[in-house]
């Protein structure tokens, strides 16, 4: 199956107007160079930064513009690194910071899919040596990682802390959330094939396999990061006992860490709020797991995901927030984080565009793609439309303010009327071939104009 890339397809109606917002939320100051790299005040570096970066790549590839600051932020991103490639403190030998692992597994993701949108070496570089310095240690040490309930004090508030050291282990209040950077580890043994980076995946695997998430009040979002990780190692390896594994735990988040409106309680067995990052996981894991089982579940799993929790969750701004989780009949936003500004809000980047991408990679022809997508928003002439957009690689805005107007044929009359209009300054074309005199974006159109007509006729 071939499938469509993100590059080929645009945001159109509700959608569109949700992921409009979002791109114009992240060109604030908060996501900016002079602000990302000081922005954390509760001990997560790299976490700001990589959010902030994969957000903004993602949107770029989405709506095929670039987004302001992007650039800019990875350019600063080399001269605020340490003397062995991340952020923030170096700690001494066979000691690990969770909080600090977490936030760099954020910065790794948005590094491989800057690399992936534009191919610089430089970044994959940096990348490479984050994991070689931050990551690789890790290995042999796993099975340390405190999971005993006793050892968890729990607590936290919406941004999380350390809260104590345990065996070398810098714990969180956010219980769990050393396995997120299996998600950024996995996107660059993905591309790079380091076979040290897997040889660290499995490890991490089996040790987040054997805990009892439930006992341990794991965090969610830490959870189904762990599970998009699983499900690329799935694809990459074809190993099944991954994709086992994820539709267990899977399960089990559906039972006790999803709310009665398909957002998710922050942790397991803790309903305390909600968390647009996690709910946002939820909806990609059932994605995927449509995706590679063709159980239909998944797929009404995902709608409703969509439907009731990331839309609920995305405020007028563009930004993403929490709410109660409802189990007193009401939903509220959560005070003090009714924008999750310094995570949720940059999460929503990855969240918008899954719906009509999705139903192209699952639909093997285009009546099964049509299939999968339509709904009563979304009607089959307006899907049609769509598709043939993105086939033609239309521009969203090429209809914005057309550079002229093109006559086909006229009657006597009609050439008396184009003349008048002429007259009045009126941009009337009758031969391409006076195209470039009305400037380049008229020239251009007509050649954009003229391969889709030659595409129409094959």
């Amino acid at each position: 199956m071939k499938y469509i890339s993100l590059e080929n397809i645009r945001p159109l109606g509700d959608l569109g107007a949700r992921t409009a917002l979002l791109c114009g939320r992240m060109t604030a100051a908060d996501y900016r160079p002079e602000r990302i790299f000081s922005a954390d005040v509760s001990g997560w570096p790299g976490d700001w930064e990589g959010r902030a970066i994969l957000a903004q790549t993602m949107l770029t590839r989405l709506t095929g513009q670039e987004s302001p600051y992007l650039k800019a932020n990875v350019a600063a991103l080399e001269g605020n690194l340490n003397e062995k490639g991340y952020l923030k403190g170096i700690l001494p030998d066979g000691e690990f910071d969770e909080q600090q692992l977490s936030g760099h597994g954020w910065l790794l993701r948005g590094l491989c899919e800057y690399y992936a949108w534009c191919g610089d070496e430089k970044v994959l570089e940096l990348a490479r040596r984050m994991a070689e310095n931050l990551f690789l240690p890790l290995r042999g040490r796993m099975q340390d990682y405190p999971t005993d309930p006793s050892e968890r004090t729990g607590g936290g508030a919406a941004a999380g802390n350390v809260s104590c050291v345990i065996r070398g282990w810098h714990l969180s209040t956010d219980t769990g959330c050393v396995f997120i950077p299996m998600d950024g580890l996995s996107r660059l043994w993905e591309i790079t094939g380091d076979t040290r980076l897997g040889e660290l995946l499995e490890e991490m695997f089996q040790r987040f396999r054997t805990i009892d998430l439930a006992g341990i009040k794991a965090q969610t979002h830490a959870t189904l990061t762990a599970l998009r990780a699983i499900l690329r190692m799935y694809r990459v390896s074809g190993q099944e006992t991954y994709l086992n594994a994820a539709r267990e735990i899977f399960d089990l988040y559906l039972k006790k860490g999803m709310t009665a409106t398909y957002a998710n309680r922050n942790w397991f067995g803790r309903p305390e709020w909600t968390e647009p990052c996690s709910i946002i996981d939820s909806f990609i894991v059932a994605q995927r797991l449509f995706e590679y089982t063709g159980d239909t579940d998944y797929a009404l799993t995902a709608r409703a995901i969509w439907l009731n929790g990331v839309c609920r969750a995305q405020r007028p701004n563009g930004g993403f927030g929490c709410d109660s989780t409802g189990e007193d009949g009401f939903l509220r936003a959560v005070p003090g984080s009714y924008e999750a500004f310094w995570c949720c809000t940059m999460r929503g980047g990855e969240g918008l565009g899954n719906r009509l991408y999705q139903a192209v990679r699952a639909g093997a022809t285009l009546t099964e793609v049509l299939t999968a997508a339509k709904t009563k928003r979304y009607p089959l002439s307006r899907l049609r439309r769509m598709i043939m957009a993105a086939w033609l690689a239309l521009p969203p805005d090429v209809l914005a303010q057309p550079p002229y107007l093109r006559v086909l044929a006229a009657n006597a009359a009609g050439r008396a009327l184009l003349r008048q209009m002429r007259d009045s300054g009126a941009p009337v074309l009758t031969k391409p071939a006076d195209a470039p005199a009305l400037g380049r974006e008229a020239a251009a159109l007509l050649a954009l104009e003229s391969r889709c007509t030659d595409l129409r006729a094959l």
